[in-house]
């Protein structure tokens, strides 16, 4: 039978003061059961004092395995001189045989202050739980050898505590059920105004986070009630009733403003009319925009903090982990469009007036900037509104200014690279028609500044901008601007109908001065109408052509560097992959024949990948294979025939292969080739002529190899480029087929290489 102790008269007013002054040292520890300052100190002071006041009846030995589990976990000099003095001072209360209540009571403080201050340490809750343990094991220690008639008293209390405790976690229950559907409604709802504000449906997003925030406003008011504020006072119940009130009110309040942000954004009023946009209206957009951003940045700040709670339980941080992914790449695109309210008037010749040159590029005749430059337009903005104020045929250009004067002083290493290629007759000199090949580089911001610098010194203006549309681009403007009727064709040219008509169909033409005549009457007329119509409002304009930008048939470039952020932000800039460290791969086409025969080119190509996480070594064997399906009769001589003395129906093209790993060898059809080796930007280039029969194809692969960091695993970025007839690419990292992380033209591959 237990020894049974009594604390009375002097020894009880003692463990008493003890008691009082252990439960406030330890409640200063900064101990945080329920997450609420105020009642976490309360409800330390209150359990700490309990449990010294219980343990001054404990064993020695409970006293002593309390010390020593302090001093075991200790982490700093404080927990561990607190345990050692707790553990000195237990196994002298052992040695003495003594009751002194006064005494176990400081060894159980001192103990308990070691366990408040252990930190975090190893999983979430260990050192948590041990406390609590050990506390809960001192306490039951004390209470069993105390009298009857205190351990009843002691038991009917911590009885009557669970039971409220029950009690409390029954009405948060109850109030949770009743707010359930309401929560998983609210989500729902947000998410869908998230979907809709990222495709420009301000309207409906609108209205969804106006419903977003009613639906959480009724949540708000079931978990408020009465019978649920209880669950404040339970360690690790309280923090999941106060992230989920938390939530409830903070998503109502920020649902609410985003829906009364964009009540202030009449897009309606930014659709372009009459080949005009009201300036006004754009520059007033940045303080709603600003507003909205905000708002989306308080939801995303209350559901990101409370989806990485750790006391928050499964089910409620994966329903916000998925709020907080959507609500987080809105975040990106409300930055996107603030910066673009704030360089767009400047843009739009609001600040004076801004000329665009715009390129024409048909990938009938390949180029690595994704076609031959037949025609182009000079755009003039004064104030929003748009005129079209030059229109020609290259050729034109060619001979404009003072060809024999003509400069390049392009991006680093393109006259090195790209001069050699009919574009660069000596030093910095132009060649006569260096505007036939203007568009050979395949990363555009390098070829929209040659074009910049070229455009002024053959009969033009300076430029703020350069534009490029390919033949997929001009079909897509035949859907805003409508059908149009061409000279000479027996029906109008549609969305349906240009592509094949001006990759394949013009070119059965055989007069071939009254076919130019009719692209560019096409072309003209399209851009014409486009100016002098009412166009679609923003989201409408942006769903047509954001695919187009994505596959590289649109691309944009601007003189300023803020505003070139804008097209880089729209993906609209063109430029080759950013490897951002990892490795990268694209490749390039140029016709070599003076032809339009690559309409009629088709192909295969592959990223094989093996690496060495042990040594960093990267090897990649880049595999192309092209195909001519042109015949070798049939078609009008400037499509099969060529300038460079082959027979009818040959392709000759100039292939350029990207990886950021330098080039080590060539093959064409399995022999071992020569080849030139060239820098672009971040990459190595490995370039060749190659010359396909008509009905034949030609295999092209470069072994590439080098050192890259694989600390983190292998990272590829790659990009298809834009051609008559797409090119897939297949990737393969250590054998492993992979996919891409998107369906654009620019692909991510992230493979963790681990051996």
């Amino acid at each position: 039978m237990a020894r049974r102790i009594k604390v009375t008269g002097i020894d009880a007013v003692a463990t008493a003061a003890i008691a009082l002054l252990a439960g406030l040292w330890v409640a200063g520890a900064g101990l945080h059961p329920t997450g609420s300052s105020r009642i976490d100190f309360v409800l330390v002071l209150l359990a700490a004092s309990f449990v010294v006041w219980t343990a001054a009846s404990a064993p020695w030995w409970a006293g002593v395995m309390a010390a020593t589990s302090g001093a075991a976990l200790a982490p700093t000099v404080i927990p561990l001189v607190l345990s050692v003095a707790a553990l000195v001072a237990g196994l002298t209360v052992g040695m003495v045989r003594r009751s002194l209540p006064w005494s176990r009571a400081l060894v159980a403080g001192a103990s308990l202050q070691a366990l408040a201050r252990l930190g975090e340490r190893g999983p979430f809750g260990m050192t948590a739980a041990i406390g609590v343990g050990v506390s809960t094991a001192l306490a039951v220690a004390g209470i069993v050898r105390r009298p009857r008639r205190e351990r009843r008293m002691m038991v009917v209390g911590l009885g009557g505590l669970a039971l409220a405790a029950f009690l409390s976690i029954g009405g948060l229950a109850v109030a949770g059920a009743t707010a359930r559907p309401e929560l998983e409604n609210g989500n729902r709802v947000a998410r869908q105004g998230i979907s809709q504000l990222a495709k420009g449906d301000f309207a409906a997003a609108r209205a969804s986070f106006a419903d977003a925030a009613r639906i959480f406003a009724r949540a708000d008011g079931s978990l408020d009630r009465f019978w649920s504020a209880p669950a404040a006072l339970l360690p690790g119940v309280a923090q999941n009733r106060h992230a989920i009130v938390s939530l409830v009110s903070s998503a109502s309040s920020a649902t609410a403003a985003i829906s009364h942000a964009l009540d202030e954004i009449d897009l309606d009023a930014l659709r372009p009319r009459n080949g005009a946009i009201d300036v006004s209206v754009v520059r007033s957009l940045e303080g709603p925009i600003r507003d909205l951003n905000t708002a989306i940045d308080r939801l995303e700040h209350t559901v990101s903090a409370i989806a990485v709670d750790p006391w928050v339980v499964g089910p409620i941080a994966d329903r916000v982990s998925e709020l907080s992914h959507d609500v987080a790449k809105q975040q990106v695109k409300g930055i996107d469009a603030l910066h673009f309210v704030q360089q767009a008037p400047a843009m739009l010749g609001g600040d004076g007036k801004r000329i665009y040159f715009i390129a024409f590029v048909t990938p009938a005749e390949a180029r690595g900037g994704g076609g031959f430059m037949g025609n182009w337009a000079e755009l003039t903005v004064d104030n929003g509104v748009f005129k079209m104020t030059r229109f020609g045929r290259h050729k034109e250009l060619n001979v404009g200014g003072d060809p024999s004067g003509r400069t390049i002083s392009g991006p680093a290493n393109w006259a090195d690279h790209w001069g050699p290629y009919g574009l660069i007759r000596s030093g910095d000199l132009a060649t006569y028609s260096v505007w036939s090949n203007v568009t050979m580089s395949p990363n555009f911001p390098d070829t929209a500044q040659v074009i910049s610098e070229l455009y002024p010194q053959s009969g033009g203006r300076r430029v703020d901008g350069v534009f490029s549309l390919d033949v997929e681009a001009l079909a897509t403007l035949l859907d805003i601007v409508g059908p149009v009727q061409v000279d000479g064709l027996d029906e109008p040219l549609t969305s349906a109908n240009a592509v094949d008509f001006l990759l394949k169909g013009q070119y059965l033409n055989t007069d071939n001065d009254n076919r130019i005549d009719t692209l560019e009457q096409l072309a003209k007329t399209s851009v014409d109408k486009l100016f002098h119509s009412d166009l679609p409002a923003p989201p409408e304009l942006a769903a047509l052509l954001a695919p187009l930008a994505a596959e590289g048939h649109l691309k944009a470039w601007a003189v300023r560097p803020a505003e070139e952020r804008v097209f880089v932000r729209a993906n609209m800039a063109g430029e080759l992959p950013e490897p951002n460290g990892g490795d990268g791969f694209t490749f390039a086409l140029t016709n070599g024949a003076g032809n339009k025969i690559d309409a009629y080119l088709e192909g295969d190509a592959s990223y094989l990948v093996t690496t060495k996480p042990s040594s960093g070594e990267v090897t990649a064997s880049a595999t192309l294979v092209l195909r001519n399906t042109a015949p070798a009769a049939g078609l009008p001589d400037y499509v099969i025939g060529n300038l460079v003395g082959l027979p009818t129906g040959y392709d000759r093209t100039f292939v350029s292969l990207y990886s950021t790993l330098p080039p080590q060898s060539m093959t064409v059809d399995g022999d071992e080739v020569d080849f030139k080796i060239n820098g672009d930007d971040q990459y190595w280039v490995a370039g060749k002529f190659v010359d396909i029969p008509p009905g034949d194809s030609v295999t092209i692969t470069v072994r590439f190899q080098g050192q890259m960091d694989l600390r983190s695993g292998y990272r590829l970025v790659y990009r298809a480029p834009t051609l008559a007839a797409p090119i897939p690419v297949r990737v393969e990292v250590d054998g492993t087929p992979t996919e891409a992380a998107d369906d654009s033209r620019l692909h991510v591959v992230a493979v963790t290489a681990v051996r």
